[in-house]
């Protein structure tokens, strides 16, 4: 028996002072790195083991382990990384899959100009007509003007309500646009030049509201 062995097997027989009986249990041994008393302490130079239990091992708490894992459940282990690697890649590649169905989904949408037109409040010309300008128009557009009442209700639609010209701005033809009975008061109009807009129900692009 060599010098460690001869003072571990006086430890754990309580020859020594770090073998003791306390509150906490059994005290065996001496933990160098905590400088600390521990339950069971043992090390091993070259070849070898430092501790080994035959039979059922019941651990209540935390158990750390800073080196590998090897023999049978090392295997386990290996088999647990390989599985979690194969995951990890089969997630990036749905990743790209998804990104790449994203790109396609979004080529394939029609480009939508989204500047907005801008309609100026309609002035009455007289009992059954009235005027109105704006800008910002498709250049040379045909427009189409709605007239909405106070309750949501479309009051009337003129689709040929002039033409913008090749600046985008818009002027209604003389000697006005025809007013709806009862007049333009208390309706809110917007303007469209024909443009696409997927987002609204009615699939166009229209302009500000304005009321009268």
């Amino acid at each position: 028996m060599n010098d460690f062995s001869q003072r571990y097997t006086a430890s754990v027989a309580g020859l020594i002072p770090s073998a003791e009986n306390s509150a906490d249990g059994f005290i065996a041994g001496f933990d160098p790195e905590f400088n600390q008393p521990t339950g069971i302490f043992g090390r091993v130079w070259g070849q070898g083991r430092a501790g080994l239990f035959q039979g059922p091992v019941r651990v209540e708490g935390d158990v750390e382990i800073t080196g590998r894992i090897v023999g049978r459940y090392g295997d386990l282990q290996r088999d647990l990384e390989a599985r979690i690697n194969q995951l990890l890649q089969q997630v990036q590649q749905l990743q790209q899959q998804v990104q790449s169905i994203y790109r396609t989904f979004d080529a394939q949408q029609p480009v939508v100009d989204k500047s907005r037109p801008l309609l100026d409040p309609p002035q009455i010309l007289g009992p059954t007509t009235f005027a109105a300008t704006g800008r910002a128009f498709a250049p040379n557009a045909t427009i189409t003007l709605r007239m909405v009442t106070r309750d949501g209700g479309i009051r009337n639609t003129i689709t040929n309500a002039g033409t913008a010209d090749a600046s985008g701005n818009y002027f209604s033809p003389p000697p006005g646009l025809p007013a709806p009975a009862g007049g333009i008061g208390g309706l809110t109009f917007a303007a469209s030049d024909g443009r696409a807009d997927p987002a609204d129900f009615t699939s166009l692009l229209w302009s500000n509201s304005v009321r009268v």
